[in-house]
């Protein structure tokens, strides 16, 4: 079973356990990227090589009286990203 429902997209909610693998196989530290979206919620990822990648979003919020209580979750959606070209990628759930 896929840890976010499928293995192309899917959704983990904030109340969820956190999965961790330990340790990180090394090529994935190698390779990932981070990013900060910018003031309309845009990402955005320069310079990667041709290849599937793995899209993974922490969407969360507090209500005001419930900060225990996180809301929203993590988003993931696979993509195939051809030589020399740009994707634009819409997470939703």
């Amino acid at each position: 079973m896929a840890l976010y429902g499928s293995i192309d997209s899917g959704f983990i909610p904030a109340f969820a356990a956190r999965v961790q693998f330990s340790p990180d196989d090394p090529a994935y530290q190698q390779t990932r990227k981070t990013a900060v979206c910018d003031a309309q919620g845009n990402f955005n990822f320069t310079d990667l090589p041709a290849g599937k990648y793995f899209l993974i979003a922490a969407v969360m919020w507090t209500i005001p009286g419930q900060e225990y209580m996180p809301q929203g979750g993590a988003l993931l959606k696979s993509v195939a990203l051809a030589n020399g070209k740009s994707e634009r990628v819409i997470l939703t759930h």
